[in-house]
């Protein structure tokens, strides 16, 4: 589905809701359904490996390796059988990705060594951008009409700095913004440390980040979504949220 086409349900943003993150990015590989299965790439059946979080029916995150697999630790205490097929789990809130770092509600306007940072693409570099999130912010508060306006303070000196932390000295109108990494509607900081310049990409840029928070802020302010999570998903991997929902 064409995001910001058509309305997208619970079930598909509840798919796109895992929470990835470097240390478990190696594939399935090896012991049961290739990597490339539809269960495993879209992330539909338990991970055989701890190698991604997979959302239950009822809307548990679970982190899980099939029993029997080298990975099984300890922790791994429920038994959950998906087609036919055996797997131990532990809940994925606290095994997949470690918390957000909270940062002041206002930058510190110093600049930065110039060109210390390098984009991954549409991704910013997670040494300098890893995400931050604003302190105290709940789903009470992000969903009240208006929120997101009356937070924002990314005042100009910030964003030369968050340029010059980037390397790019000259651009073109239009040619990137500087964006929170988590957004301000999803409960993102001011701090340098949720900013790069992101480009205006034609399949994977501002435009197409936009309409993946406005369609989880929806997700979340109707009940439907873990603020925790959606944090997590965006500051981890925000294309790849963002092509799941496609």
């Amino acid at each position: 589905m064409r995001l910001g086409k058509v309305r997208l349900g619970a079930a598909a943003l509840l798919v796109a809701s895992v929470v990835l993150t470097a240390a478990v990015a190696a594939p399935d590989a090896g012991a049961g359904r290739a990597h490339s299965d539809p269960c495993h790439t879209r992330h539909l059946c338990p991970s055989d490996h701890h190698t991604y979080a997979w959302t239950a029916s009822g809307g548990k995150v679970w982190d899980c390796a099939k029993a029997g697999a080298r990975e099984v630790t300890a922790a791994d205490t429920t038994a959950i059988t998906v087609d036919g097929l055996s797997y131990r789990c532990q809940p994925a809130t606290a095994a997949i990705a470690p918390a957000i770092p909270a940062g002041p509600s206002t930058t510190p306007a110093a600049a930065p060594t110039r060109g210390v940072c390098r984009a991954r693409g549409p991704l910013p570099d997670p040494r300098c951008t890893p995400g931050a999130i604003l302190a105290g912010a709940t789903r009470a508060q992000i969903c009240v009409p208006g929120y997101s306006s009356r937070v924002r303070n990314v005042p100009e000196s910030v964003k030369r700095a968050v340029y010059a932390r980037y390397g790019i000295v000259t651009r073109t109108r239009g040619q990137y913004e500087v964006d929170h990494l988590v957004s301000l509607e999803l409960g993102g900081s001011n701090d340098i440390a949720n900013l790069w310049p992101e480009a205006a990409q034609a399949d994977a840029g501002f435009r197409q980040k936009d309409k993946l928070e406005n369609a989880l802020h929806r997700e979340l302010c109707a009940g439907r979504l873990s603020l925790v999570l959606i944090q997590r998903q965006i500051a981890t991997n925000w294309v790849a949220a963002y092509r799941g929902l496609n």
